[in-house]
């Protein structure tokens, strides 16, 4: 079945995901500001770039 496939090979790719972001946050207030921070960065990106180009 394709969903077995699918979560034999997303399980560990997703498992190592989760890993890495508990590596870089330390759970720190500091840390959801940043994480704030780069996410309405990379938002406002994505939103400025179809806008500056159409």
């Amino acid at each position: 079945m394709i969903i077995d496939r699918s979560v034999l090979v997303l399980g560990p790719i997703s498992r190592r995901c989760i890993d890495v972001l508990h590596e870089v946050h330390s759970g720190h207030v500091g840390d959801y500001v940043a994480w704030l921070l780069l996410g309405v960065t990379v938002l406002a990106a994505l939103v400025a770039v179809p806008v500056l180009l159409g």
